[in-house]
């Protein structure tokens, strides 16, 4: 094959990759409603995606003045770039601009807009695109292309984050009526499930009816249509629609529609001359895409009536039509490419195409029966499964970084991930992802294993004890650097555990997919599953504890693992509650004290349940007198106190999104 020939297959390939990240990280940013999150997820998948050596992102103060709002750099944002003439028309347009600033770290500049709901949100920069020599040099059109589409998805997940917050505060404020209270949150937790459900999908037509359907009953509407344009002849027809009434084809001539089509922009009107009065239209779109028009019709009220449609409800609409749009956008995105990389496939041999998709990120001896057995597994494309998801990470590691040089931190890190996974894939497991000192695997998938689940528990298990026996290993004079080996010193005079490894999981159906090049491998997973691992790996900063499950892990593991339940939670975005069990070691490796310590706890929690909270209080005493240091025993006293005062109506625990 020709020089020619290879540089145009790895364009490819990269442009490939490029797109499936892009996706990827629609999915992940539209599912993140903290801001926090949002912003340092936006900051490093922008990166990510152009190779960049530098990122900040900048908000502009009331007097006009532009600030540092959070960065990942290689250098300090200079002072310099706060005062560029070229960060005002940004801001102002909309229009990317490109600057040479000439700073280390800070030369070849790229500027875009985030938008928020209604205005200017932030200034997104990005500098220095760093090629594989290690030198760096400008952005190309094809990156400036990809961060015009990032913008987008970042600027719909900003506004998401935004609309759930006043959403949410519109409901706190609402004290006269308990049905509108309730309606109110409804439809908060209803938009983030159908952001999830809109962009795990990849087919349009699925798509577009899941729009119809849910419109319909976010604001108990009457009639919804959806509205595309012909392009032969620029007229507008009905693609589908959901109503008692026949849509009257009189409001396709009226020029309100040209209007919302070209501007992009929600207009409400009311027609007496048709069944249907009271009208909203929306775009169902995302940045430079339009899919359609979303006509919806009549609010329908208590007493039977057609209203209007209130400014929450427009709101509502606006957020959910632009979520309809970005996952409209990425499905036909998602069918082109999955067209082209069927191509790039058959271009190569079985056997390279596995080695080069699956390489990086499976352990050799998976790669190998992949190899011998291709048919094992899909190579585009998702499947649902049902498999279980790992998350873990190291508590307060942000502390720890802060004390070490970049060097230092890199040696750390790596040696802590490699003994980690090393364990996860002698089990089965898949690493999904790292994020900092965060670990994103999966037991299941390519191959599947009947006992993922306990490959997955016993991987965990050992995990904790391979960090038993580091402590002791980084406990020799010289282990760690001295102001690392000072705040490990300092935690255990606190009764702190230096590099406490908290790790969530989750067994359930999940959506797992191939998606890879030759520079870079993705194989991953998403889902209601996926993101109840993660929540259970950050409930256990609540408890105290280390290996956290969900029930239908435990009842495959029940006896093979000591166990004991934590709590009955519901979690943020989700209406029913799950039991969570915390994993405490194999059959057989508890001492005594602490096999006693376990069954006083499981007569306190049959008290706790059955509202006995002066009984459980005292047999969580004597718990406690045990094992001094328990978390779940010392928050179970400390509710019992409460409880026995002022009983609550049921003893589920909810997760704040905060």
């Amino acid at each position: 094959m020709s020089v020619d020939a290879n540089q145009n297959s790895f364009a490819s390939r990269r442009k490939l990759m490029q797109m499936e990240l892009l996706y990827d990280v629609g999915l992940e940013l539209s599912s993140t409603l903290d801001p926090e999150l949002l912003i340092n997820e936006i900051i490093h998948r922008s990166a990510m995606m152009v190779d960049a050596r530098s990122v900040a992102l900048i908000k502009r103060n009331a007097n006009g003045s532009f600030i540092l709002a959070a960065e990942a750099a290689t250098h300090n944002v200079p002072s310099a770039l706060l005062e560029l003439n070229e960060m005002n028309n940004v801001w102002d347009s909309g229009n990317p601009q490109d600057v040479n600033l000439g700073v280390e770290g800070w030369k070849n500049i790229h500027i875009t807009r985030l938008d928020g709901l209604d205005q200017a949100k932030a200034l997104l920069i990005i500098a220095d695109k760093e090629y594989p020599d290690g030198s760096t040099g400008t952005f190309d059109n094809d990156d400036k292309a990809l961060i015009m589409a990032f913008t987008s998805q970042a600027g719909a997940a900003l506004r998401n984050a935004e609309l759930h917050q006043n959403l949410r505060q519109t409901y706190l404020e609402i004290e006269k009526n308990e049905f509108q209270k309730r309606r109110k949150l409804l439809q908060m937790e209803m938009l983030y499930e159908i952001g999830l459900e809109l962009n795990s999908s990849l087919e349009p037509t699925l798509i577009l009816e899941e729009i119809l359907n849910r419109s319909l009953v976010m604001v108990d509407a009457r009639s919804a249509a959806l509205i595309v344009r012909n392009d032969s002849n620029n007229h507008f027809e009905v693609s589908s629609e959901v109503s008692t009434e026949v849509f009257p084809s009189i409001i396709l001539e009226d020029p309100i529609l040209d209007k919302v089509w070209s501007t992009k922009s929600a207009i409400s009107f009311k027609r007496e001359d048709t069944v249907w009065k009271n009208v909203l239209v929306l775009p169902v779109c995302s940045q430079d895409y339009i899919g359609g028009l979303l006509i919806i019709a009549d609010k329908e009220g208590l007493d039977g009536s057609a209203n209007a449609f209130e400014e929450e409800d427009q709101s509502l609409l606006q957020s959910f039509a632009y979520q309809a749009g970005s996952a409209l956008n990425n499905a036909v995105l998602y069918r082109g490419l999955g067209d082209s990389l069927e191509a790039l496939r058959k271009s190569q041999e079985s056997r390279e195409f596995v080695q080069n998709a699956f390489g990086s990120y499976l352990s050799p001896v998976v790669v190998e029966q992949i190899v011998e057995n291709p048919d094992m597994i899909k190579e585009r494309g998702g499947e649902e499964r049902v498999m279980t998801a790992l998350f873990s990470d190291v508590a307060k590691f942000s502390t720890i970084s802060e004390v070490l040089t970049p060097n230092e931190l890199v040696n750390f890190i790596n040696t802590y991930l490699t003994e980690m996974c090393e364990i996860i894939e002698r089990h089965g497991g898949t690493i999904d992802k790292f994020e900092g000192d965060a670990i994103l695997a999966f037991f299941g998938a390519p191959i599947y294993f009947e006992d993922h689940a306990s490959r997955a528990v016993m991987a965990c298990i050992e995990q904790q004890d391979r960090m038993k026996t580091l402590r002791d290993e980084w406990n020799m004079p010289g282990a760690l650097p001295k102001k690392l080996r000072d705040i490990a010193d300092r935690w255990s005079a606190d009764g702190k555990t230096f590099m406490h490894v908290r790790m969530g999981l989750s067994a359930g159906p999940m959506v797992v997919g191939n998606m890879g090049s030759k520079t870079r491998a993705d194989y991953t997973m998403m889902g209601d599953t996926v993101n109840l691992a993660s929540r259970l790996e950050s409930l256990q900063k609540y408890y105290g504890t280390s290996i956290a499950i969900n029930d239908s892990i435990y009842n495959q593991v029940r006896d093979k693992v000591e166990a004991r339940k934590l709590d009955d939670v519901q979690v943020v975005g989700k209406t029913e509650s799950v039991a969570v069990y915390e994993v405490l070691g194999k059959c057989g490796t508890l001492e005594e004290d602490d096999c006693k310590a376990l069954s006083l706890y499981r007569d306190g929690l049959d008290a706790y349940s059955e509202y006995h909270f002066s009984i459980a209080r005292d047999i969580f005493e004597e718990v406690l007198r045990i094992k001094p240091e328990d978390g779940p025993a010392t928050l179970y006293y400390k509710r019992c106190a409460e409880y026995d005062a002022n009983p609550p109506k049921d003893l589920i625990f909810r997760m704040s999104n905060k």
